[in-house]
């Protein structure tokens, strides 16, 4: 099987698969958004996550681009939707007692 790049795979309470999308910011830019990680909850169609990677992953990458410069238009705005899109790791799983798959 064909590993999907930043895709989370966890277990719900009752053992139902769901999907995360990770992404790790670039250490370059960890000041600057204010952590290291984003998560991203997904759902629980594999399909559906597949795509929505794709998208998230590219949108991102043009996010990351424009933070590095800081006198390019949007920096600020792509400061914000980076935390915006972030969920909380604890706020993806109620109870927060996943598992990893």
């Amino acid at each position: 099987m064909k590993t999907v790049p930043h895709l989370l795979t966890l277990l719900d309470p009752t053992g139902k698969p769901f999907y995360v999308y990770h992404r790790k910011i670039p250490k370059d830019l960890q000041a600057t958004v204010g952590r290291d990680d984003l998560k991203i909850s997904l759902g629980s169609s594999l399909e559906e996550a597949k795509v929505r990677i794709s998208h998230l992953s590219q949108q991102h990458n043009s996010l990351f681009h424009l933070l590095r410069d800081p006198k390019k238009v949007g920096h600020a705005e792509a400061k914000a939707l980076l935390i915006a899109h972030h969920v909380q790791f604890d706020d993806v799983l109620p109870g927060n007692d996943s598992k990893s798959v």
